[in-house]
């Protein structure tokens, strides 16, 4: 499963290249998307989206298995997309893609989060996205809410995978006047999948590189 903010909004003329080295190269069973437009589906695909603005918005794609929409966070249209699937009969998962605002982020993204955990709670999900926060955000920005952000998350049911596989957080953002390692992308399992992650890392490559100013954020999940 992969997190990535395809960067339409900045990087329209490189989005179809985005959009096939997604399921060409990658071939993730699940994508959490942000600044993303929807391409054409093949028979086999499934995606979920919410506009943010003029064609762009939040999405969930899945490669070959039909996903379900949940609604979340509707104060807040574009920013959130929740879906459910089932890899295995009887058994479901909840989703979210979520993409945090880059300008007062907070309280919004905190108040979407908050959201999402009281509506999964109890449940198998996943949440990934673009958070527009990072732990490092705290020393360039101290004050403005990150570290209240991160602290009610290690409070939560939920995990922070690159966190727990890595112990660390790992470069996603790249813009060009960007001077910090900021990780802005993140996965989330609800604590009961803990057992079944087997990796976290990021996809660095000549073309995430040149298609977007982040790059994806994977996970490898098993059971």
């Amino acid at each position: 499963m992969v997190t990535w903010n395809l960067g339409y909004w900045q990087f329209r003329d490189k989005h179809d290249e985005a959009w096939t080295y997604l399921r060409t190269t990658i071939k993730p069973d699940i994508a959490f998307l942000q600044e993303v437009r929807p391409p054409e589906l093949m028979p086999h695909e499934a995606l979920v989206f919410r506009q943010v603005d003029r064609g762009w918005g939040t999405a969930i794609y899945s490669r070959d298995l039909p996903l379900d929409e949940i609604p979340l966070c509707g104060e807040y249209p574009g920013r959130v997309v929740g879906a459910s699937v089932s890899p295995e009969k009887g058994r479901r998962l909840n989703l979210a893609s979520i993409h945090g605002y880059s300008d007062l982020a907070f309280p919004r993204l905190a108040n979407m989060m908050e959201e999402i955990l009281e509506s999964f709670s109890g449940q198998s999900a996943i949440v990934g996205g673009d958070l527009n926060t990072a732990r490092l955000a705290e020393t360039v920005w101290p004050g403005k809410g990150h570290r209240a952000f991160w602290d009610r998350m290690e409070e939560s049911s939920f995990v922070d995978c690159c966190q727990r596989v890595n112990m660390k957080e790992l470069q996603t953002f790249f813009r060009v006047n960007s001077k910090h390692p900021f990780q802005d992308d993140h996965l989330f399992v609800s604590s009961n999948l803990v057992s079944g992650l087997k990796d976290c890392d990021v996809i660095h490559t000549d073309v995430t590189r040149m298609v977007s100013d982040h790059i994806p954020l994977f996970i490898v999940l098993d059971g």
